[in-house]
């Protein structure tokens, strides 16, 4: 296949996705009520702030990373099946970062000024390519033929990443990462965002439906909470590949900032609105943290099409930050 072919068919698998998305978020929402399709269970929209370590070395020292500063963020927790479903359900859980007043050359004008961290509970992706995800959404809005020709073609993918989705008693006391690959000042790395908490939850007896929200409300009411950001750098192309974000890179990590999230109340109407209005995208970011991959260039396209497509069906012309 030459590079017109790959590029037309990767195209082809990008617009059935698109399409499908859309489809399946009209038959799941009314309009004007209209969530994501994938994450769209919010546990909190949270003020936080990202500072980075002071005297990085030259190799750490690129894009926001650059300066020693503090930057105001907005962390949005959620679950990330397309599901809403009780929170004592093992699942995948989501942690999206929005860091504000970044100056810089961004990918995407509407969004400058801008750095999303877009990361999941899991170190590596479920699908190892474009058509793979294409052909998932397919059969999660798809009749019984369509679901039964995905599970026999990625049976062995299927279970290795459902063996790997868990219960959660806090969030505030498990690690995220990016799962994709990203530039850092023009070297692939990988994100992860450890929490520092030692302690280790236990869930309740019987877990309410929205165990996660009234968990991070009491853990908010007493203290602030840590992460520690790193980033993982490439080192073997081969056995650390760019095109298959289902493999699991085993580089060490580095620390070039921290995560604070202070003391805070966050469950009120106006911040609830604010946070599912709210659009993330690794695309919202500088020239130097630029996403890397067929896959990430699809969820530019994919992630630009459904929250246009999701906020105007809800009638939301502007996002308006709140306190």
């Amino acid at each position: 296949m030459n590079l017109s072919e790959a590029n037309s068919q990767l195209q082809f698998w990008i617009n059935l996705m698109i399409g499908d998305l859309k489809k399946g978020l009209e038959k799941k929402y009314p309009a004007g009520d209209t969530r994501r399709f994938f994450h769209p269970k919010m546990h909190g929209c949270i003020e936080a702030e990202l500072s980075v370590e002071n005297d990085l070395p030259d190799h750490l020292a690129k894009g926001i990373f650059s300066t020693p500063k503090t930057y105001k963020a907005w962390v949005r927790f959620s679950n990330s099946s397309p599901k809403i479903k009780d929170d004592y359900h093992k699942d995948f859980r989501g942690m999206a970062i929005k860091v504000l007043d970044v100056q810089g050359k961004f990918l995407t004008e509407d969004h400058e000024n801008e750095q999303d961290f877009v990361l999941v509970n899991k170190s590596t992706f479920q699908a190892k390519s474009v058509e793979m995800i294409a052909r998932a959404i397919r059969a999660i809005n798809g009749n019984i033929i369509d679901k039964l020709s995905f599970a026999f073609k990625y049976l062995p993918d299927l279970l290795k990443s459902l063996g790997k989705s868990q219960r959660c008693a806090s969030l505030f006391e498990i690690s995220f990462f990016s799962q994709t690959p990203y530039s850092f000042g023009g070297t692939p790395v990988k994100y992860k965002m450890q929490a520092r908490a030692q302690t280790v939850s236990a869930l309740p007896e019987k877990p309410s439906y929205n165990y996660l929200r009234e968990k991070l409300k009491q853990d908010l009411k007493a203290k602030d909470y840590f992460f520690d950001f790193y980033i993982q750098f490439q080192e073997d192309p081969q056995t650390m590949p760019l095109e298959n974000p289902s493999v699991e890179w085993t580089s060490p990590f580095h620390k070039v900032a921290s995560l604070k999230i202070p003391m805070q109340q966050f469950d009120f109407e106006e911040r609830n609105v604010f946070g599912e209005h709210q659009d993330y995208s690794p695309w919202h970011c500088i020239e130097e943290h630029r996403p890397l991959g067929e896959i990430n260039f699809a969820r530019e396209k994919v992630y630009q099409q459904l929250s246009r497509f999701r906020l105007e069906r809800n009638s939301v012309n502007k996002i308006v930050e709140t306190a």
